[in-house]
């Protein structure tokens, strides 16, 4: 068996027992940005063995032959696809009408005032793409995305899924938002990307310079550092 997570959530620890009652190999997945701490729980309760992001992760961990070597494969056909510039992407982890986020920084009025967005896009003049998370514990889609477009003062477009999340990173002019695996393409792609601190688990992104504060001046410092090397 394998499962594209490695929590003991979801009844995966159900399952897993099930699977060793007949002897059966089960394989988890990172998935997300997560701390050390979920792997190393995981073996033996939800799976066998975790395939982590590739040998920076695993060398977070002690030596410990069940976390294995792997990646997003869907990032390697990135190198297909041409940039175009077209709009500034807000990657959203919690919004601030959520009532279960565990984080100090949530995608709310004061994160659009701070960030000085809609600042950026009419300086660069590009339209705002905002990505939002869908989660099997929130059903409140529509509510979601009128909340999203109520904290600007002007007209954006709210995704939420897509068909081809790598053309909607190659579509971006720069990328701003929560640590997430869907900011790993635009950094391999080397679109400028700026992740801010406290929005989310650093993960994977724990030594990435690209991590700011929710202050404009450091996002604008971070955009030109970027642009310069």
């Amino acid at each position: 068996l394998i499962f594209d997570d490695c929590k003991p959530k979801y009844s995966l620890n159900l399952i897993y027992q099930y699977a060793k009652e007949y002897n059966k190999l089960v394989i988890g997945n990172h998935h997300g940005s997560a701390d050390i701490h979920n792997y190393m729980n995981s073996i033996g309760v939800v799976c066998d063995y975790v395939f982590v992001f590739g040998k920076k992760e695993r060398d977070l961990y002690p030596v410990y032959d069940k976390i294995l070597l792997g990646g997003v494969p869907s990032n390697d056909a990135l190198r297909t696809y041409r940039q175009t510039y077209k709009h500034i992407l807000l990657i959203v982890n919690f919004l601030g009408n959520s009532k279960n986020t565990p984080f100090e920084i949530n995608f709310d009025k004061e994160f659009i005032i701070k960030s000085q967005i809609e600042k950026f896009a009419k300086t660069y003049n590009k339209k705002i793409v905002v990505k939002l998370k869908s989660r099997l514990d929130d059903r409140e889609y529509q509510q979601n995305v009128d909340y999203v477009k109520s904290l600007f003062s002007s007209k954006v477009d709210v995704i939420v899924d897509c068909m081809d999340d790598n053309k909607l990173i190659m579509d971006s002019y720069m990328v701003i938002g929560a640590p997430s695996t869907l900011a790993l393409k635009a950094i391999q792609a080397g679109i400028t990307t700026i992740l801010i601190k406290n929005s989310g688990a650093l993960g994977v992104f724990h030594d990435y310079e690209g991590i700011v504060n929710l202050n404009s001046d450091e996002i604008l410092g971070e955009i030109w550092r970027q642009n310069i090397q």
